[in-house]
């Protein structure tokens, strides 16, 4: 009786043993999340995944975007420069390529695309084509 326990003892114990290998002691990826910093209405967010800023800007004293907002690709080059008045887009915009050079610009009128719009191509950065949104109409 005694041989059996020790036996299946033995067996277990060396079963026990082999799994051990056959845990992933591998380093988890490193997991990363934007982040985003607000003091006194100044707005500031990051890219997790290398602290590179992504967006600043203002916010008015009831919470709404206010002022220039700047958006910035993830290498640290503007995405997209936009103007807010309490909350609604209202001035002039610009929006680029991810290569750096202009995709398209023009003004906002509460929220609205106005006058003329600018559109750039990608390769040689050079005007592409116009488009004009009309004046606004004041209530």
């Amino acid at each position: 009786m005694k041989q059996v326990i020790f036996f299946l003892s033995l067996i277990t114990f060396v079963a026990c043993k082999s799994n051990e290998g056959d845990v992933d002691n591998k380093t988890p990826e490193k997991v990363t999340e934007d982040y985003e910093k607000v003091e006194g209405g100044n707005y500031r967010a990051f890219y997790g995944s290398n602290d590179q800023l992504k967006t600043e800007g203002m916010y008015d004293e009831s919470g709404k975007k206010h002022g220039v907002w700047t958006h910035y690709f993830p290498d640290g080059r503007k995405q997209s420069v936009l103007e807010y008045k309490h909350g609604v887009k209202d001035g002039f915009s610009v929006v680029y390529h991810a290569n750096g050079s202009i995709y398209y610009s023009g003004e906002y009128r509460n929220d609205k695309m106005i006058g003329i719009w600018d559109f750039y191509d990608t390769e040689t950065g050079k005007k592409s084509h116009t488009k004009d949104y009309g004046t606004p109409e004041f209530k």
